[in-house]
């Protein structure tokens, strides 16, 4: 007996084209699941807040496929137009597995739930607070050890970096600065 019950399943996208590859299935009116996260990144001297994959490469598809393992031939949905998608590589497979192993729906419920709770820290926290060890990459105080202080408006940081024994508060752009390790 044929069913049509749709599960989840795990797709490997190319590098760098995750973008790509969700655009593409779904103008093919797939249902696609990408977990997204907020982060902060250095652009043209200032940190900016980007949406990006949590699971960069990786994206989940819900589809149907029969109980009797001939996934090839779903009714309802058309798997074959999949691998030739754009940015998209192949299903993501366990060893000589015939057909890809299914997520189950409590765990997309769990990265769900994740994804929310992480996109509301990043967005209501800054990248730094007050007391991090930061390192300064760029500019003449490259590779000094400091403690960050403060943000001082939307494009600067203020720092207080130990230098010939003195501390000395110092303002820099937040995309030159990295956590200390």
């Amino acid at each position: 007996m044929v069913t049509t019950q749709r599960r989840w399943y795990a797709l490997k996208i190319k590098p760098r084209q995750d973008d790509l590859a969700h655009r593409h299935l779904l103008n093919q009116d797939y249902e696609i699941y990408r977990p997204m996260v907020a982060r902060t990144r250095p652009r043209r001297q200032k940190m900016i807040i980007r949406d990006e994959s949590l699971f960069p490469g990786y994206m989940f598809i819900h589809l149907a496929r029969p109980e009797d393992n001939d996934w090839k031939s779903v009714i309802g949905d058309n798997w074959a137009p999949i691998r030739s998608t754009h940015g998209v590589d192949k299903f993501v497979r366990f060893g000589a597995q015939e057909y890809p192993p299914h997520i189950p729906d409590e765990k997309i419920k769990k990265l769900r739930e994740l994804e929310a709770e992480l996109t509301n820290r990043v967005y209501k926290k800054d990248h730094f607070q007050p007391g991090d060890k930061v390192v300064v990459m760029e500019g003449i105080y490259h590779g000094l050890e400091g403690i960050f202080h403060c943000y001082d408006g939307e494009q600067r940081s203020m720092i207080l970096l130990e230098f010939l024994h003195k501390v000395t508060t110092l303002s820099v752009s937040p995309a030159d600065l990295r956590a200390a390790a």
